[in-house]
């Protein structure tokens, strides 16, 4: 067993490793507070994937963003840790057992390298390791702070949004045809997962329901690369069309970050926008499927979800085992309508 990290350890540059996926790495940005609060002169580095990077870049608490290339040669990517190494890390925090976060731990080498209790035969990687037990996802991976004395107190997942970025997403809003007085709600149907994506009609449905009920609501469709097709599906089969905004073309996450940050409300799929929304201090409301909603959604009343019970919940599987897709087909717009209305401001 390791010796207990020493009390009066204050490490002066640490580093957090999250490859991956856009939500986990959102999910992973309250262990960056927990370090400010509790050593404030460290200087905090991060390691992510360049599809993750666009969440974190504004972050005034990240002293260096460090990011992954999966296309350099093995030279090059062997002297992008050895660069790494130079910087004298006090303490890494892997937060994600994949090979790069395990080969960016072992090249800096730092005094201190924690994680959740990996299996036996990455034990060498780590000086000490967190318990790995079930709650809020931002929980789990702060327990690989435990070492160190640290406990997740309802750190939130944070992104920064400058103002000069709330103002460009102000603008476009205006242009979009936002009027004055309409309140925007960004919506996310998308999902690469048919057991964790609400059907297409459900969401048009209560499309026209919310705008029966609040006429001065617009939803904003969210979508990413490659899901342009989920979100016709919902626009083609909605009656309101006229309530709904699409965006143009895919736009990086610091400017989906800005447009959520000027929303009352975002709607949508267990996905990484919600996350985000969250991260920019925007209330949400989830439709959960196969997964676990409490795993995945934060412990505040401006952060809900819907979800059914039945015999076969929190399958986690990503095709329905039945084929019938109860879970989310029985999940009826009318039902989430009075909850939903209760998230928006009166």
């Amino acid at each position: 067993m390791s010796k207990p990290i020493p009390t009066d350890f204050a490490p002066r540059r640490a580093l957090i490793c999250q490859q991956r996926q856009i939500g986990d790495v959102l999910l992973s940005t309250p262990l960056i507070r927990m370090l400010k609060d509790r050593y404030p002169g460290v200087e905090v580095d991060f390691f992510t994937e360049a599809k993750c990077a666009d969440v974190l870049k504004d972050n005034p608490d990240i002293s260096r963003l460090w990011v992954a290339d999966k296309s350099l040669s093995f030279w090059a990517t062997l002297r992008f840790y050895l660069q790494m190494r130079q910087q004298n890390y006090d303490l890494v925090v892997n937060c994600q057992q994949l090979p790069r976060c395990k080969a960016v731990t072992l090249f800096t080498w730092a005094p201190y390298r924690l994680a959740l209790r990996p299996k036996w035969y990455n034990r060498f990687l780590y000086t000490h390791t967190g318990r790995n037990q079930g709650g809020y996802a931002s929980k789990v991976k702060a327990r690989a702070l435990s070492p160190l004395g640290l406990e997740w107190n309802g750190e939130r997942p944070f992104v920064h949004v400058p103002e000069a970025k709330r103002a460009w997403a102000r603008d476009w809003l205006r242009r979009a045809g936002l009027a004055e007085g309409e309140v925007l709600v960004t919506v996310d149907v998308t999902h690469k997962a048919p057991t964790r994506r609400w059907p297409a009609r459900h969401f048009a449905r209560l499309f026209e329901l919310l705008a029966e009920a609040r006429p001065n609501l617009r939803f904003l469709l969210l979508h990413g690369p490659g899901e342009e097709g989920q979100v016709r599906e919902v626009f083609d089969a909605c009656k309101r069309q006229d309530r709904c905004l699409l965006l143009p073309e895919v736009l990086p996450l610091d400017k989906v970050a800005a447009l959520q940050s000027q929303a009352a409300l975002h709607l949508g799929n267990c996905s990484a926008p919600r996350h985000l929304a969250l991260a920019v201090g925007t209330p949400t409301f989830t439709f959960i499927g196969s997964n676990y909603g409490p795993s995945w959604t934060y412990p505040g009343p401006d952060q809900q979800f819907a979800a059914l019970t039945l015999d076969c919940s929190r399958c986690n599987q990503d095709v329905c085992p039945k084929g019938t897709m109860e879970c989310l087909e029985n999940l009826t717009p009318e039902s989430v309508l009075p909850r939903v209305l209760e998230q928006l401001p009166a």
